[in-house]
């Protein structure tokens, strides 16, 4: 049997070497398109809104979580509030006749008495009145010896009954009309100074906070600002704008601590006058009315103070860390540490914060347990598995 050579088949190495080059390309392209499949990991495990993370999902994650707490609410940061005299310890004083102002007579801050000289007006308006208030004085005081005459005449039986009758009706009604214009002059409440000037006077003892008036200034009858207000200071209001979520646990009769920003001093106490029912539409924001004694006057009408609202202590709030909460949308959730490790979403009303605490006015009861570190990839997590 004759034995193969390489030498007889010259071009089987050159086969072999390109079969093995030819087929290499598509036996690593199949590899390629078909990796070994990795290690399957456990899926997360959602019920409804309780999610559980398997031990490989958390690795690396550190949860923290802490027990709801219930007690009074949270206190409440200083609310900027205007001082404002009481309505009913306040006495605009206007020009009842017409004319141009004169003289005034005192100063914003002043203090009077009842019937001080405040302003002095001149007017055209006074003389005509002063002018028919002396007609008919005069008138009654003619009218009044001719109905004597009448009366010793009709003694001297020199005239009738009835002659006197007449001049005793004529007296009655000038003294009438008299009367009417010294009771009209007195209701306005001024001090003639001359024929055509008067003074306007304070209707009541206290503070001047408005002063609407300058030398050369005409007044009307009519007109809507007063030339004068006085106010009594020894009571104030204290005007809040309150945020309407801030008015939970408010009441009338409440107690508020009023502050004087830049002063040392310790603060006045008032209380709650009233809580408006309805919101002021261009502020959203609610009105409240703190009644404050100020027999110090360290309370100035106008001026800026720091009002701390103190809610009821009988009511009880849960709250948790703000890092607790968080925004699914519109809604407020925290993640509830349920027995047997799972954690379940819970919507949430939100209330007010202070100093790193949120108040829940509801959805969440004292004595759960939340996630406090880790709530937003819980969140997170809980979307990608549904």
């Amino acid at each position: 049997m004759t034995e193969a050579h390489p030498k007889r088949f010259p071009h089987l190495a050159s086969l072999l070497f390109g079969l093995c080059v030819g087929c290499a390309p598509p036996l690593l392209f199949l590899l390629l398109r078909h990796p070994a499949a990795p290690p399957r990991t456990p899926a997360v495990s959602v019920e409804g809104d309780a999610l559980r993370l398997p031990p490989e999902a958390s690795e690396g994650v550190r949860f923290e979580t802490e027990t709801a707490k219930e007690s009074a609410p949270l206190p409440r940061p200083p609310v900027t509030a205007r001082v404002a005299a009481v309505e009913t310890r306040t006495a605009p004083s206007f020009a009842p006749l017409a004319g141009r102002i004169e003289r005034v007579a005192v100063r914003l801050g002043d203090h009077v008495e009842v019937g001080a000289r405040l302003v002095l007006v001149r007017s055209g308006e006074l003389a005509s009145m002063l002018r028919e208030l002396r007609t008919h004085q005069a008138s009654a005081a003619t009218r009044r010896s001719l109905a004597s005459r009448m009366a010793r005449l009709v003694e001297a039986r020199g005239a009738s009954e009835n002659e006197l009758l007449v001049a005793r009706n004529d007296l009655q009604e000038v003294e009438l009309a008299a009367r009417a214009d010294e009771s009209r002059l007195r209701s306005l409440l001024i001090q003639p100074e001359n024929d055509n000037q008067y003074w306007v006077l304070s209707a009541r003892a206290g503070t001047v906070i408005e002063l609407n008036a300058v030398p050369g200034g005409q007044v009307r009858a009519d007109q809507e600002r007063p030339v004068a207000t006085i106010a009594d200071l020894s009571e104030v209001l204290v005007l809040a704008d309150v945020a309407p979520l801030d008015t939970a646990g408010l009441r009338v009769g409440a107690e508020v601590q009023i502050r004087v920003p830049g002063t040392s001093e310790a603060p006045l106490v008032g209380a709650i006058e009233t809580i408006s029912e309805v919101v002021d539409p261009s502020r959203q924001t609610v009105p409240i009315r703190v009644h404050v004694e100020n027999s110090t006057r360290r309370l100035r009408p106008n001026a800026f103070v720091e009002a701390v609202l103190t809610p009821d202590p009988q009511r009880r709030v849960v709250h948790v860390p703000v890092e607790s909460v968080v925004s699914d949308g519109l809604q407020s959730v925290v993640f509830a540490v349920e027995p047997d490790g799972r954690f379940r979403r819970r919507l949430v009303t939100a209330g007010r914060q202070y100093e790193g605490r949120i108040e829940l006015p509801a959805g969440l009861r004292p004595g759960e347990r939340v996630v406090t570190r880790g709530a937003l990839l819980l969140l997170n997590a809980l979307d990608i598995a549904r």
